[in-house]
């Protein structure tokens, strides 16, 4: 498997290839804490690992809204969730002094969520 390295501010340096694994492939027996925060592929990932993810107790997830489908993904999280039996808190990871409502539109597209799930099983 392999993923690359690039943003669209890196428009004129070519993306890098780079060897990556699959969630599911780690994933091979309990653990306490599973932290996720890998810039905008959360829903990508937890769906590849939907099997394991009950291995977790306790799942926390930075939650990236990057483009216009980010809320559908993110009921898609929640449900994912949901169905391993977890039970989920989700609050703001925006650290401003001034309301999201006031933040620059640049700002927002960065916002992100911290999702805390705990395993009603483990």
């Amino acid at each position: 498997m392999a993923g690359h390295v690039g943003s669209d501010s890196d428009a004129d340096s070519p993306a890098k290839k780079i060897k990556s694994v699959t969630l599911s492939s780690l994933l091979t027996g309990p653990v306490s804490l599973l932290k996720i925060d890998i810039e905008g592929a959360e829903r990508e990932v937890l769906l590849e690992a939907r099997n394991q993810l009950p291995l977790a107790e306790t799942i926390i997830c930075e939650f990236h809204f990057k483009h216009a489908t980010s809320g559908e993904e993110l009921a898609e999280i929640l449900s994912l969730l949901v169905e391993k039996k977890f039970t989920y808190h989700v609050e703001s990871a925006y650290s401003s002094t001034k309301s999201i409502l006031d933040a620059r539109p640049d700002h927002f597209v960065r916002h992100s969520l911290t999702i805390r799930a705990i395993n009603l099983n483990a």
